[in-house]
């Protein structure tokens, strides 16, 4: 992803320069875990440049991701991580809790790779997402529109049409209000039902254990 840095912040520059693959490993991370800290600073303008850079990177299947990372990942808020976190948490434990033989100065030295904090993160990061995903639908079935009290007032008017061209408001009134309440209790029984049938149906990808 290519950058204007003419037209953005110094703190976005030292971010990008602090995440960038091919400077992370000089600072051996530490300046990521600032500019992590840092990152609320960034225009909203900026968190979205920075969200769409850390999906492209995230695509490119690497290796390794250090954990500021997902700090940020976590902050941005974006289920699109998701699939990418768990194809990544995938190609980490393979290499978890193995033996891997370094070569120093003609010695060959052993060591057991140990990812537990990084594999932790990620079920966590997801977990996060996730769960402000289900919030945000929960938040929109809440302004979900309620058609009885609608129909019922539709019926009321209708009642009284009724009622006045049978001479009889309150029978016309009493037919009107059945009318729109049975309506609109039937309108709200779909609607529901079908948030119902939404919320039941299973993640098509589980959580990896």
């Amino acid at each position: 992803m290519i950058f204007n840095f003419d037209l953005l912040s110094k703190e976005f520059k030292m971010f990008y320069e602090a995440f960038s693959p091919e400077t992370y490993g000089i600072s051996m991370g530490r300046a990521a875990e600032h500019a992590a800290i840092e990152f609320d600073n960034l225009s909203n303008e900026e968190k979205t440049l920075v969200n769409e850079w850390f999906l492209e990177l995230f695509a490119e299947e690497k290796d390794y991701y250090g954990i500021p990372y997902f700090w940020v990942i976590e902050k941005l808020n974006d289920t699109r991580f998701i699939p990418l976190i768990k194809s990544y948490y995938k190609r980490l434990k393979k290499h978890h809790n193995k033996i891997v033989e370094t070569n120093i100065d003609g010695k060959i030295i052993r060591a057991r790779t140990n990812f537990t904090s990084e594999l932790v993160l990620c079920k966590k990061v997801i977990k996060a997402l996730k769960h402000n995903n289900i919030n945000n639908k929960n938040s929109n079935n809440e302004t979900r529109i309620q058609y009885t009290p609608i129909f019922l007032s539709i019926g009321v008017s209708i009642g009284v049409s009724i009622g006045s061209v049978m001479d009889n408001i309150g029978v016309g009134m009493c037919l009107g209000v059945g009318i729109g309440t049975c309506f609109g209790a039937l309108m709200d029984y779909n609607n529901n039902k079908k948030k119902q049938d939404a919320d039941s149906k299973p993640d098509e990808e589980k959580e990896e254990k």
